[in-house]
């Protein structure tokens, strides 16, 4: 299985590029290469576009926190500033 590793995407989000859809294989590849480091990763499967379906050949895998603002901003939400969350203090 081919990857490429270092790679922007067209939103400018750095990822991983695997030349397969096996995600046993990718979950193998990404434990061999990143255990014990602490990353999280994502896969984002986007069925929004609006045209014929090709079977795909490869799968971007994410760092976790390289798309936390996209997934956020997606479901509606947004990140909590450590500033504005009151002190423990302030609620007694």
């Amino acid at each position: 299985m081919k990857v490429i590793e270092d790679v922007q995407d067209k939103h400018g989000n750095y990822c991983i590029i695997f030349k397969s859809t096996n995600l046993r294989l990718i979950y193998d590849w990404l434990h061999t290469h990143y255990s014990g480091n602490g990353f999280k990763f994502a896969i984002v499967i986007d069925l929004s576009i609006d045209c014929d379906y090709e079977e795909p050949t490869e799968t971007l895998v994410y760092f976790l926190d390289e798309i936390t603002e996209e997934v956020l901003d997606y479901a509606g939400l947004k990140l909590a500033n450590e500033d504005e969350t009151p002190d423990k203090e302030d609620n007694q």
